[in-house]
């Protein structure tokens, strides 16, 4: 998973997993500290890498090498410090939470305002103050070029992990859009 906008989660039913370690099964990566520049993300690298989700159903093990779990239904999810979610368990390997949670999602929402282009509200922060979920948001990447220089135009996009039975708070450090 290397883009740097939004990831949609990622579903894999009926795998079986033939000879993996599970120290295999599952990489997500970190945003590069190279995306923290004016013509990509800006002061901070865009953060959709560290709110992935991967959803497993169905899941087998085969072989001489198995995982040291047996769950068939378990999710990977992205290793930003301050996101937890219940029943996670941090694996080094893969760079991501393993998590036995049905109701880990994701959170698009973004500006339907005129400027949505232009105008720059990041960072966002979600926060859930029952669970001290703290995640910092930034919008997407700029795409688009103008001759050899980058358009300076970034959508206001976010997208964040979520647990769908908690309750959030979104903060902006800009003027929230109006739509």
């Amino acid at each position: 998973m290397g883009a740097s906008d939004h990831i949609h989660i990622q579903n894999f039913k009926l795998t079986v997993f033939d000879n993996v370690h599970e120290d295999s099964m599952v990489y997500i990566f970190d945003p590069p500290k190279g995306w923290a520049n004016p013509t990509d993300c800006g002061n901070y690298p865009c953060t959709a890498p560290q709110n992935a989700v991967v959803k497993f159903t169905g899941t087998t093990y085969t072989g001489a090498v198995k995982a040291s779990f047996t769950d068939t239904d378990f999710q990977a999810v992205g290793n930003y410090k301050s996101i937890m979610h219940d029943t996670c368990v941090k694996k080094d390997k893969w760079n991501a939470f393993f998590c036995k949670n049905t109701k880990i999602g994701i959170l698009k929402f973004d500006s339907l305002d005129g400027d949505t282009m232009d105008r720059s509200v990041q960072p966002v922060y979600m926060k859930n103050y029952d669970t001290g979920l703290v995640n910092k948001l930034n919008n997407d990447m700029d795409h688009c070029w103008d001759g050899v220089y980058t358009c300076q135009k970034r959508r206001t996009r976010f997208i964040a992990q979520v647990q769908t039975d908690k309750a959030y708070v979104i903060e902006y450090t800009g003027t929230p859009p109006g739509k």
